[in-house]
């Protein structure tokens, strides 16, 4: 299957009349594409152009506004960083950013971060920059940033008026003295006016407000071996003329100034001849402004060029194009069309409306010019003669002058009028109204078929192809017809490929056909059935006319040139008659001859050599880049170039402008977005892309850069990344249960704190409570007379009812016997019964409590334990707890209060313990002691 191949140079975006070549030529007239001012009444000129690689350029004005152009869009710096203070006096591209002087300030401008940051110079008053370093003039001295370094080295300590900078050198002007950086002893050149300095060659070239001075080397100073400083005056250029800027490139030294611009291709300065580029506004690819302000080379070779009307650019690709621009014979851009185009010899001839053109094949530049008395409907060439047909009848001139030769034309053809005439190899075919001619010069030979020859009069020759002893093909407005040996026969009708435009045969036996729906091709073989379509025209794109080579055809579309290899099959396009309903186009012509194709058309005559279309097939073109980018409306990154995805907060709306270095030279832009959904290509015009409330997300903007190789070529311009709302993350809730479980937390640990604190307190409250009851139970023993108030007194009547154990028992003896000399069984059961007398109230008491207290084990405690007291740790501590519980509760307080200050840290456990030891629930205890209080106390009185 063949591929169309689309010419992606910046010349698509002129209608694509013109191809690239590769050998060196003088041009007729150069080719520009010119820019104009953004709004109509924008009165206010770029005067200072800075390039970025190939993603964009920098752009200063008049007024001190700085944009940035991405070649397509225009955007003001202002908008994106409002800290800047307008306006600029002076910018500079170096070391991947921005550098400017405003408001008597040095700030750099990062396009990646968008950040502005200003750099402590005093006074600067002027920036200009080389491969190395960033040189800053200032009021009092010169610094430099070297590449790589933000902190800036003192040059001079003395203040310059300006400074140059070229490829080689860096020059100081000094006053009216110009010096080289590196030694400011001795002046270079001295000049009133110095403007601007150019190396050009060994040369240097000093641009003033007097013209051009070029200094030489003085190599017989070198020889000496002396000083290389001596440099001597060459001679002057352009005198008289203010210049303003001189570059260099390989198509040659350019000079720009109040009288336009100027090129030399020679860089001599003994051969320096320049030519003025003509400022025409209204010429497509013309130069536009008389006042230069600027000329800046880029990294690839390109030319632009600042003027007060535009800004001019010219790819260094087109450096060898010649062209002829038809505003050099018409005083009307659009006044009259091209009516025809044929080679003779080493001319190109050229009919447009009254005039005959003769051009230089090599240059196209104007030779002879022959204004005639008619108006010319169509012209064709026959051996050494032009043949022209008119309304007031048919006309010869001859190619080497340009002069009418009358007697070469019958008298029939003179007296009626001719629409068309049509050379094949030997004869002219001649169409009178619906009568058609055909006639032989040499022999003056005429046969007449009249109107009846294609059977409909109405059917109108376009074009001829003579292929000898296999007959001639005629292609018309009523399909294709195949004439041999005196006959017409009809092989292809209108309906099925509509009205002819031209016919061309190739080598390979195929006859390529152009309609007004397209392009098709068959076998030359009469016998061959059917015909094959190439491509339909569209209201997108217009086949103008073909040209075949010996590989290919080339067919010259309005939207570029399309380049179908011949032997290889053809693949098959659907026909839709909606297709080929508009308005008609002025014809443009091919002609390929000697390896070279000129092209004819609206805006003039172009050509181009074969070797020329093979390179600039194998030419790739810049990629898209991001212009601008901005989030929910406003303006947030410049030219930015990323590394790293991007990250945005949620439902953020996104707009992308991607540019096309020069400018835009894709009608139509391909992308899609990868991430959630299903990422569909879509297309746009205007190369602004805008995604709204996308879903949280990685996300990655890819859009179709084909090159030759590889026509479905994919490139990701931008990757970022939408950020979930706090919602959206599981963490947020986790984390939230967390805080609110470790508030609850601290909740219960102070509400706890403050419970175990009241519990310690009540425990306090009751151990005194316990003490006190204790000794008055021994006061009462120890008494030996008691009267019988004291007797009859309740708490001993209570305590005396309380059944006494073994443990109670012993601890009292313990208590009555303290003072008496115990041996160390005793010693040791006196101890633990203290102990566990103290800490009883404590829930958290426990033998290993105790065995800490001891210094023993808790192994050995509770062994030793049941020697001495008959029973268990845990049995004497709730025996404790629950004889402890007994007495507060014949004291009156709650069963409540009375399990916390025990020991006791459920109450129901309180009073499964007490009923198991008394028989009888604390609450039922309490009632009969206290019915058995009241009877004593009634017994009594």
């Amino acid at each position: 299957m063949p591929r169309f191949l689309h010419v992606r140079t910046f010349f698509r975006y002129f209608m694509a009349f013109i191809l690239l070549i590769a050998a060196r030529l003088s041009f007729a007239d150069p080719i520009f594409y010119a820019f104009p001012f953004q709004q109509p009444n924008d009165t206010t000129s770029v005067e200072s152009i800075k390039s970025v690689g190939s993603s964009g350029m920098w752009l200063l004005d008049t007024a001190g506004n700085v944009s940035y152009y991405d070649g397509v869009h225009f955007h003001a710096l202002e908008a994106f960083v409002p800290a800047l203070s307008m306006p600029v006096s002076s910018l500079e591209v170096f070391d991947g950013a921005l550098w400017l002087i405003a408001d008597d300030n040095l700030y750099e401008y990062n396009q990646n971060e968008n950040t502005l940051t200003r750099h402590d110079v005093d006074g600067p008053t002027q920036i200009i920059a080389n491969e190395q370093r960033l040189w800053v003039s200032t009021k009092n001295a010169v610094v430099a940033f070297q590449k790589g370094q933000r902190i800036p080295e003192t040059i001079s300590l003395q203040p310059v008026k300006r400074i140059f900078t070229t490829a080689k050198r860096t020059y100081f002007l000094k006053d009216n003295d110009l010096y080289f950086e590196e030694n400011t002893a001795i002046p270079v050149f001295s000049h009133a006016s110095i403007t601007t300095v150019q190396d050009v060659d060994d040369a240097i070239w000093v641009g003033t407000r007097e013209g051009v001075f070029v200094l030489h080397h003085d190599e017989l100073a070198v020889a000496k071996g002396e000083t290389s400083q001596h440099w001597y005056l060459g001679g002057k250029l352009l005198s008289d003329s203010v210049i303003s800027s001189i570059n260099v490139n390989d198509e040659g030294v350019w000079v720009g100034g109040r009288d336009g611009l100027r090129v030399s291709l020679h860089l001599d300065y003994s051969s320096v001849q320049f030519r003025q580029i003509e400022n025409n506004a209204d010429d497509m690819y013309g130069f536009a402004g008389k006042n230069v302000y600027d000329i800046e080379i880029a990294d690839n070779d390109d030319l632009w060029v600042a003027t007060d009307r535009a800004l001019n650019y010219r790819s260094v690709i087109a450096i060898n194009i010649a062209r002829f621009p038809l505003h050099d014979i018409r005083d009307v851009m659009s006044e009259g069309r091209i009516s025809g185009l044929e080679k003779d010899r080493d001319s190109y001839f050229m009919s447009v409306r009254n005039k005959l053109i003769a051009l230089s094949s090599s240059t196209l530049e104007k030779q002879r010019v022959a204004t005639l008395n008619i108006v010319v409907e169509s012209m064709d060439r026959l051996d050494a003669t032009l043949w022209v047909a008119a309304s007031s009848g048919l006309y010869a001139y001859s190619s080497a002058t340009l002069e009418e030769e009358h007697w070469r034309v019958p008298s029939m053809f003179t007296r009626q009028p001719i629409d068309r005439v049509i050379a094949d190899s030997h004869s002219l075919w001649i169409m009178a109204g619906s009568s058609v001619y055909r006639y032989w010069p040499k022999t003056e030979t005429i046969v007449n078929y009249g109107n009846e020859w294609s059977g409909d009069e109405n059917t109108r020759l376009h074009a001829v192809v003579d292929m000898d002893d296999e007959g001639i093909w005629l292609g018309t407005t009523n399909g294709i017809f195949h004439f041999y040996d005196g006959a017409f026969n009809k092989v292809v009708s209108r309906e099925q490929i509509g009205a002819v435009q031209s016919l061309e045969a190739d080598s390979y036996g195929y006859l390529w056909v152009l309609t007004n729906r397209g392009v098709y091709r068959r076998l030359h073989q009469p016998s061959a059935v059917g015909i094959e379509p190439l491509m339909f025209n569209s209201a997108e794109e217009r086949t103008r006319c073909i040209s075949l080579t010996d590989e290919a055809a080339l067919l010259v579309t309005s939207k570029g040139i399309r380049k179908l290899p011949m032997l290889v099959g053809v693949p098959t396009v659907a026909y839709n008659a909606s297709q080929f309903k508009q308005a008609s186009t002025l014809p443009h012509y091919c002609h390929f001859s000697d390896d070279t194709l000129a092209l004819a058309g609206d805006w003039g005559v172009f050509s181009f050599n074969l070797q020329t279309i093979g390179d600039l097939f194998e030419r790739e073109v810049f990629e898209a880049s991001i212009g601008a980018l901005f989030v929910d409306g406003k303006p947030w990154r410049l030219g930015a170039k990323h590394s790293e995805p991007l990250a945005f907060s949620s439902k953020s709306a996104l707009m992308v402008d991607v540019g096309l270095m020069p400018f835009g030279n894709r009608k139509e832009l391909q992308y899609r977005l990868d991430g959630r959904g299903a990422g569909n290509w879509y297309s746009t015009q205007d190369k602004r892309l805008v995604f709204d409330s996308l879903e949280p997300g990685n996300y990655a903007l890819i859009v179709k850069s084909p090159t030759r190789a590889d026509p479905e070529r994919e490139v990701t311009l931008l990757s970022f990344s939408i950020n979930a709302p706090w919602f959206y993350n599981p963490w947020y809730y986790i984390s939230f249960m967390l805080l609110m479980g470790g508030l609850g937390y601290l909740v219960v640990r102070k509400r706890t704190m403050i419970i175990k604190a009241q519990n310690r307190q009540l425990r306090e409250t009751v151990h005194k409570k316990v003490a006190t009851i204790a000794k008055q139970q021994h006061f009462v023993e120890v008494t030996p007379q008691v009267s019988d108030d004291y007797r009859h007194l309740p708490l001993p009547q209570m305590l005396s009812s309380i059944e006494e154990t073994p443990l109670l028992g012993e601890l009292e003896r313990l208590v009555e016997h303290q003072e008496d000399d115990l041996d160390e069984s005793n010693e040791w059961r006196a101890s633990v019964s203290a102990h566990i007398g103290t800490h009883f109230h404590d829930p958290e008491y426990s033998p290993s409590i105790l065995a800490k207290a001891l210094f023993i084990s808790e192994r050995s405690l509770q062994r030793r334990f049941k020697v001495e007291f008959g029973c268990t740790f845990k049995e004497a501590l709730i025996t404790t707890r629950l004889e402890q519980a007994g007495c507060m509760l014949l004291q009156g307080d709650k069963i409540s209060d009375v399990a916390v200050a025990c020991g006791f840290n459920e109450p129901s456990y309180f009073a499964k313990s007490f009923k198991a030891k008394y028989n009888c629930t604390p609450s039922q205890f309490k009632e009969d002691k206290n019915k058995e209080g009241i009877e004593k106390k009634k017994s009594v009185v």
